[in-house]
């Protein structure tokens, strides 16, 4: 009977634990962030007070140790229940069990036991291990701390043990080009287009999709980079002050861009002054190191970085800097792609026909051609490989739907800077009822409100219909909107983009264009 009372509360265990790590896994790997996304979850707190209920009318209904096993089954029945309650009402995802998620779990199924079987084996009482059951679940988030924090020594050595195996192998690789882009948005943009321009000369290896973290860096560096390999190009992401250091010490970049600087992550930054220092790394590891470093000169931030940059340097993107490599004009868009002339070194090539949308994606493809250039590239080479350029997935994507409607993605990430070119965009289309479909912008700390607020004040100057998704910005969103007068009945509201393309945008036709701008992960409500 003991061992069946032990797999029933395993059970019981297994099937709540499964539902909290499934919904909170995207933050699992980072302590502070999984404290913030716990405690802001209602779901915790309804799953405390739901327990200890669960527990009173358990012990109620069993009140004699005669019964224990019973007590056992309605107690399993009951917490199941509830949990399928939960499940069924929440928005979640299937659990990816990645060998860290497997340790997390591990440590937490250890802690678990240790805090449970005690008091059965010790004390001999069923009532009191069905007490600590429900203290456990009551104080499950801190038995996640807990794991997360013996966790983190052996992530460390872990991680410690994959940087030396590719440093180890850079040392072996003298000869080749490393190149490290970093921006608050268009790093993965500016990547795959000076992928496809180096490509015509050289053999080139990038970090796959959106891989600008030690792990995605280390991984590149160890299974794609090869002995022939001439030039490798890194994608460097961050979310606190020192990562893109950290990033240099393990890639030794000999050029670098800095694409971007604008208000996105600042609920990890806190400020945007954290923001611009830790962009500022890259620049600061390569003219330590003697390397350059290609800035655009658009983006005011990265101004003011680059005029106090001592270092060998760049400028691109501002017609008005007389010291711009390159630069853009006779700038045409419309909803087929861009048309442009652009001046590199003094040299000018016109009529240049692209893929991409939007006035601003011209900005990223002078960074591109910028480096190309310095790396080497000469113009007739440059010229090959911008017909060779094609839309980043998700990034101002144009696709046809079924019933003729136009739908721009623009899924990938937004924030409140990159979003007017989205806007820029959706107006080519003077013709068509506009459409916008979002849930806001995130990642934004006590900025949160007021910049959803704009957000939706820039909407309401360029769009005919908004649906809001998800609950996370809608008031925010929705005062914006109306301060401008939009009309309520046209902004529809939706839980999820799937809920939203089955009941509205599927059924549009030729007279309707969609842009859809942002996407929050699953665990956003």
């Amino acid at each position: 009977m003991r061992i069946l009372f032990v797999f029933i509360l395993l059970y019981v265990y297994a099937f709540n634990s499964m539902i909290f790590y499934s919904e909170y896994q995207n933050n699992l790997y980072n302590f502070r962030m999984t404290i913030k996304s716990i405690v802001k979850s209602k779901y915790v707190y309804i799953n405390a007070i739901y327990y200890v209920i669960i527990t009173i009318l358990t012990v109620i209904m069993a009140n004699f140790h005669a019964k224990t096993l019973i007590y056992g089954v309605i107690y399993m029945l009951m917490c199941c229940l509830y949990t399928l309650i939960i499940k069924a009402n929440m928005i979640h995802f299937d659990i990816v069990f990645t060998r860290k998620m497997s340790r997390l779990f591990i440590i937490n199924l250890a802690a678990y036991l240790c805090f449970i079987l005690p008091s059965f084996f010790i004390y001999n009482s069923y009532y009191l291990i069905y007490f600590m059951f429900a203290c456990y679940i009551v104080l499950q988030w801190i038995f996640i701390a807990m794991s997360l924090a013996i966790n983190y020594p052996i992530d460390k050595y872990i991680e410690s043990k994959y940087i030396k195996l590719a440093k180890d192998k850079l040392l072996c690789l003298p000869n080749l080009k490393i190149i490290a882009i970093t921006g608050t948005y268009g790093k993965t943009s500016v990547k795959e287009i000076l992928y496809t321009l180096l490509s015509v000369k050289y053999n080139v290896v990038k970090s796959p999709g959106n891989y600008n973290t030690t792990f995605g860096i280390t991984k590149t560096i160890l299974e794609y980079v090869k002995n022939d390999t001439d030039i490798l190009i890194l994608e460097m992401g961050a979310n606190v002050v020192g990562d893109i250091k950290k990033l240099c010490e393990i890639a030794h970049p000999h050029y670098g861009i800095l694409v971007s600087i604008g208000l996105q992550h600042l609920a990890s930054f806190g400020s945007i002054e954290n923001i611009i220092k830790t962009k500022s790394e890259l620049s600061d590891y390569i003219d330590k190191n003697n390397g350059v470093v290609v800035f655009n000169y658009a983006n005011d931030y990265i101004k003011n970085i680059a005029d106090s940059y001592k270092g060998e340097k760049v400028l691109c993107g501002d017609v008005d800097a007389s010291q711009s490599l390159c630069y853009a004009k006779n700038i045409l868009c419309d909803i087929n792609g861009t048309t442009f002339d652009f001046v590199l070194d003094h040299e000018t090539v016109t009529n240049i026909h692209v893929p991409v949308l939007g006035s601003k994606s011209v900005e990223n493809i002078v960074c591109a051609i910028s480096m190309a250039h310095v790396v080497g590239l000469n113009l007739e080479d440059i010229k090959i490989g911008l017909k060779n350029i094609k839309i980043v997935g998700a990034r101002l994507e144009k696709i046809m739907l079924p019933k003729g409607a136009i739908l721009i993605n623009n899924g990938y990430n937004s924030n409140i800077d990159s979003c007017q070119m989205s806007f820029e965009v959706l107006s080519y289309n003077v013709d068509k009822i506009k459409v916008v479909v979002t849930p806001g912008l995130i990642e934004l700390g006590h900025m949160q409100y007021d910049i959803n607020y704009k957000f939706g004040e820039r909407i309401a100057r360029v769009a005919d219909r908004v649906a809001i998704i998800k609950q996370e910005n809608r008031q925010a969103i929705l005062d914006g909107l109306l301060s401008l007068d939009f009309n309520k009945e046209h902004i529809m509201y939706f839980d999820t983009y799937m809920e939203c393309y089955e009941k509205y945008i599927k059924n549009l036709d030729s007279n309707y264009v969609v842009l859809v701008e942002n996407d929050l992960p699953k665990y956003y409500k």
